[in-house]
């Protein structure tokens, strides 16, 4: 028996929103089915009911959620909307993806957190770099222990990945080879080493999609559309 897809909630229809959007609409063997959409802009909402015909478009995601039509939401928001629009959802019954990051304030995001516990469903955020080669092979540097204990990391921007960061160690690693540390005059002070890691863009392919895919198969592991 075919598993059914996901009903699918979009919570903000910005630049991420309508990629999230654009890719459930062009890949409905992904098992997720978009079935309502929201968007406090009007001119936006005109825009989805020409562009998505047939698809619910709400103002607020308080209507969203109250309409029944979904299982699951995708925030895509403003941040500090984050974890208002996934308390909400959590409180419906609702399985929650949030994009990054998880808020703007400790309080609300704890708040988010313990909303999440409670309800038992499926949550997670849109930490898409983690499938991305460049920052796995960091992290198995980092985790070995060949550089010390870390100090200080710095991304130097994801979209053309490259990483720096001070380690206290004697040596260092630049590219997966050793590397002596720079002399107490330079940038870097005696017993503190730097570690860079650089590879072409786009090396992993969409790992935002990849982690999409992931919420989708643990709610369908789940049988949440079972759930409801």
């Amino acid at each position: 028996m075919t598993t059914p897809s996901v009903r699918i909630g979009l919570i903000g229809i910005g630049n991420i929103g309508s990629a999230h959007l654009r890719w459930m609409l062009e890949h409905p063997e992904s098992g997720l089915s978009v079935a309502a959409l929201c968007d406090i802009d009007p001119q936006k909402r005109e825009l989805l009911r020409r562009e998505a015909p047939g698809i619910p478009v709400f103002a607020t995601h308080e209507e969203m959620l109250a309409s029944g039509l979904t299982e699951a939401v995708i925030v895509a928001a403003p941040h500090e909307i984050h974890p208002i629009a996934a308390v909400d959802a959590f409180r419906a019954g609702q399985h929650v993806l949030i994009e990054k990051p998880a808020g703007v304030s400790v309080r609300s995001v704890r708040r988010m957190n313990e909303e999440a516990e409670k309800s038992g469903k499926v949550f997670a955020i849109m930490f898409n770099q983690r499938t991305n080669p460049l920052f796995a092979r960091a992290r198995e540097i980092v985790q070995s222990g060949q550089l010390g204990v870390p100090k200080r990391l710095a991304p130097t921007g994801w979209k053309s990945p490259a990483i720096a960061a001070v380690w206290c160690s004697k040596t260092a690693v630049c590219c997966g080879r050793s590397w002596p540390p720079r002399s107490a005059n330079s940038a870097f002070p005696s017993r503190k080493a730097s570690i860079s890691l650089n590879c072409r863009r786009n090396a992993s392919p969409r790992p935002s999609r990849t982690a999409t895919r992931s919420f989708c198969k643990t709610l369908r592991g789940r049988s949440c559309t079972e759930s409801r």
